[in-house]
């Protein structure tokens, strides 16, 4: 990283250059110079900062002390723009070789310099107080955006103060929200209606409870919030499809913070472009129901210079009371929800398929490989294995963080080839681990794997593995689903034969809801671990219909 170096040693001297031309008064161009050695400073450490973070994890403490080092050096060279600015207010003698050379006629311009002076000395006071609010404005819980109204209407009178309110407020190191997004809420006094009410909204309390929708509410947050979901509208619905109080009574939301959290907001310093992502997570009966989902823009911008935005949503966890997980909750929470996607323009969903039976359920439903996902940590976790093995001693935990990051970096110079051999591979390993586990359950209950009916049923997980990619979720959840074999589950997780069962419900030891039918299919991916997306509007629809004949 170069350090831009502001000392009079290492370069021209523009300001005297241009007080002596006359172009304007030496206490301006000191000014000025001032401001661009502060926009240069701010964005050197938002520089820093970045590299920071990214290295904390992997404890690379050579290089964090290298960073350290960087930081000291800005230091420094900001010392030394302000020795040399400063000199210029502490203005020479009339007589002095550099006044009378400068051309500066003395009696002349007095009185333009006493009242620049005073120009100046009034600017640098404005500055400051609209700095001031703009701080004030960042670490509100509350986001006073009647500051921001007040500031726009109040600073078309200099442009320099313009100007520092834009940099302050596009390229503050914690708080900045890009360039793009400081001059819309200059501009445009509809963005700032719109951003207070989802102020509003926002401030609301979820039905029946005390808790907010989301408790701090800054800037970044509620850019954030308008800019994934479009208006307020969108926003309630799909948070009112999360709420699974309304599909049942058994259910109260219990929780100390508010459901809606910023994790995230990164901007483009060249083109204002942002990346940001919230996260929504709702808690019911002591954490035995559960649902959490992060959604995330991407803007970019292309070759011609056009505006490209990606929205994706994350169903990271859904988790249901073990009484209820057969009575079409997680249907209807979908259905809700889709619509509210549709709506905020979001076209991606992805997820993890794990926890008992979401494995089977999100296939059934339709989602497809996260092909991308899948493969990157199929060769992260190749790398982190043949590490393993190379070294001959287990791995600690930051060493393997390190080389799991170096592998994330490799992976994105993988050719489209390399990746398309990992990504089958990960799927012939996921179809061994599902036979595996059929074979499991069966071999547990004495059920004998030489039965035709059974070797009829395990070819078809061979016949799979020997063409992987044609092996979608749905394939393998469809297998053995028109044989006779099926077992059955009940709630405390144990497997029983149809004769068991029929058993059980002739001596009124269990009734039909106590039990959950399984076929092969089925049981192999029960509990299996897998990374599922649906992108577009015809796979949108496709589970959208499954949503609804399942509720």
């Amino acid at each position: 990283m170069q350090l831009q170096n502001f000392s009079p040693e290492s370069r021209a001297n523009p300001m005297l250059e241009r007080i002596r031309a006359r172009e304007t008064s030496p206490e301006s161009i000191a000014r000025e110079l001032r401001h661009e050695g502060d926009a240069m400073v701010t964005e050197t450490k938002s520089e820093i900062e970045a590299a920071r973070r990214s290295l904390q994890e992997s404890g690379d403490q050579n290089t964090l002390t290298q960073l350290k080092a960087l930081e000291d050096e800005l230091d420094d060279a900001w010392d030394a723009l302000e020795g040399e600015v400063s000199g210029v207010f502490e203005r020479q003698p009339a007589d002095t070789p550099e006044v009378l050379d400068s051309g500066w006629d003395i009696e002349e311009t007095s009185e333009e310099i006493q009242e620049a002076e005073n120009t100046a000395e009034n600017l640098s006071e404005q500055i400051d107080s609209i700095e001031k609010k703009i701080d004030e404005l960042f670490w509100s819980e509350n986001c006073p955006l009647e500051t921001l109204e007040e500031m726009s209407s109040n600073m078309g009178v200099h442009e320099e103060v313009k100007k520092a309110a834009l940099d302050k407020l596009a390229n503050d190191l914690y708080h900045g929200v890009g360039h793009k997004y400081a001059e819309r809420l200059f501009s445009d006094p509809s963005y700032i209606a719109e951003l207070k009410r989802f102020r509003t909204s926002l401030d609301e309390k979820i039905s029946g409870t005390e808790i907010k929708m989301m408790e701090v509410k800054n800037l970044r947050g509620l850019i954030a919030v308008k800019e994934i979901f479009g208006n307020v509208e969108n926003l309630q619905k799909i948070l009112s499809g999360m709420e699974l109080s309304r599909y049942s009574d058994e259910l109260r939301l219990e929780q100390d913070g508010s459901p809606i959290q910023l994790i995230d907001f990164n901007f483009d310093p060249n083109n204002g472009s942002i990346e940001t992502s919230l996260n929504f997570q709702l808690s019911y009966n002591e954490g035995q129901g559960f649902i959490n989902r992060d959604f995330r823009l991407t803007e970019a911008v292309d070759e011609s210079g056009d505006e490209e935005k990606a929205k994706s949503v994350k169903h990271a966890v859904f988790k249901l009371p073990d009484n209820m997980k057969s009575n079409g909750i997680a249907a209807k929470v979908l259905e809700s929800c889709l619509a509210g996607y549709r709506d905020s323009d979001i076209d991606t969903i992805k997820l993890h398929a794990n926890i008992d039976v979401g494995g089977y359920a999100w296939a059934s439903y339709g989602f497809d490989w996260d092909e991308d996902e899948m493969t990157k940590l199929k060769f992260e976790s190749d790398s982190v294995r043949d590490a393993n093995q190379q070294g001959g001693e287990r791995l600690n935990h930051v060493q393997t963080g390190q080389i799991k990051k170096n592998a994330a970096a490799e992976y994105q110079n993988l050719s489209a080839e390399r990746k398309q051999e990992i990504f089958v591979e990960s799927i012939r390993e996921f179809l061994d681990s599902c036979k595996l586990a059929f074979e499991g359950v069966c071999m547990s209950n004495d059920i004998d794997l030489n039965d035709p009916e059974l070797i009829n049923i395990i070819a078809e997980f061979d016949e799979l593995m020997k063409n992987p990619e044609a092996a979608t979720p749905q394939a393998i959840a469809k297998i053995g689903r028109d044989s006779k074999f099926k077992l059955y589950r009940d709630r405390e997780g144990l497997w029983y034969k149809e004769e068991q069962r029929q058993e059980m419900l002739a001596n009124g030891t269990a009734t039909e809801k106590d039990f959950i039918k399984f076929h092969p299919g089925k049981i192999a991916m029960f509990g299996t671990s897998w990374y599922g997306k649906v992108h577009g509007d015809e796979q949108f629809s496709k589970i959208e219909n499954k949503a609804k004949r399942s509720t």
